[in-house]
């Protein structure tokens, strides 16, 4: 049986009784899967389906660093699924690195790698300083550490309640979201944002963005956030970037300080599109909701909370 589970910081695990799979953002667009034990075949097309997930979030070919030093076998019915997926999803990849220092592994991987046509894209290393310099041009943010493995999963609460508000938090942050109508989403963040939520908060905000008939207004009252890691910082930046034809404008309420700074090195960063509006006043931030919904012939039944905003 497949636990799959969310470590601190965001990182996602799979794990069997004979195989590990961690995967990790090191930038938006350049992922790292590192692979432990011998995969039987027990979590069939789990691990793909992960790499499938972050390339519709940011809509970007994905440069993707695959570590199977501790991999000591790969079995038949996972040759086949690997390498079909591969052959169907060339246009997902700008680059894909296979570090494979194992004879049998090594092998393995450059069949597929032939049969899959996946050439161009793919490079298999033996060594690892080689791979690691590939992935050193690539991101700057340090690897998990070796002991993920065993490392303690966060535990992940999620909650429904009867406005239609949904509720995510662990022990560390909050997040929240609601439709309040058809072209505007409301949100609230709190706590120490260092990505232990995982992609929930992604995929959440994604399933509304399908939903919605027209572009919509996406409002969050980050208000009680008190730290945002960097790294957190430019993914939400880059998921808005990619979805800027979906969205309309992303109204944020922050406290003054260091986070409205940071957003505005994020978005120089990723040159993102100018629909991130920063408000530091509760005022300014009601003022432009209300604006927006009442700019509709249909504002919703209930109106946010905002009595527990921290001014």
């Amino acid at each position: 049986m497949a636990e799959f589970e969310t470590l601190s910081g965001g990182d996602r695990r799979i794990k069997t009784s004979r195989c590990g799979f961690l995967f990790s953002r090191l930038e938006p667009g350049v992922f790292y899967t590192a692979i432990i034990g011998s995969d039987t075949g027990e979590v069939k097309h789990s691990p793909l389906d992960e790499i499938s997930a972050e390339y519709l979030r940011f809509q970007k070919p994905l440069t993707w660093f695959i570590d199977a030093e501790n991999t000591t076998n790969v079995a038949a019915e996972v040759f086949q699924i690997w390498t079909a997926w591969f052959s169907r999803n060339h246009h997902m990849f700008d680059k894909i690195h296979v570090l494979a220092p194992n004879k049998a592994v090594h092998l393995t991987v450059s069949i597929s790698q032939h049969i899959s046509r996946t050439n161009v894209v793919m490079q298999i290393y033996k060594e690892r300083k080689p791979f690691d310099a590939a992935m050193a041009r690539q991101t700057r943010r340090p690897l998990p550490k070796k002991d993920w493995l065993t490392a303690q999963p966060v535990q992940i609460i999620e909650r429904q309640q009867q406005d239609g508000t949904t509720q995510i938090s662990c022990e560390t942050s909050a997040f929240s979201l609601r439709r309040l109508n058809g072209h505007v989403i409301f949100s609230t963040a709190s706590g120490r944002e260092d990505g232990s939520l995982g992609n929930i908060p992604f995929d959440l905000m994604q399933s509304l963005l399908a939903s919605s008939v027209r572009r919509t207004s996406w409002f969050l009252d980050a208000s009680r956030v008190t730290r945002v890691t960097a790294h957190v910082m430019d993914s939400w930046v880059a998921w808005i970037q990619a979805h800027k034809d979906e969205l309309q404008s992303v109204v944020l309420l922050t406290q003054p300080g260091r986070l409205p700074v940071g957003i505005e090195l994020a978005k120089e960063r990723r040159q993102a599109h100018p629909l991130i509006i920063t408000c530091q006043s509760l005022q300014e931030f009601e003022e432009r909701l209300e604006r927006k919904l009442r700019g509709f012939g249909h504002p919703p039944q209930q109106f946010p909370d905002f009595s527990i905003a921290a001014r």
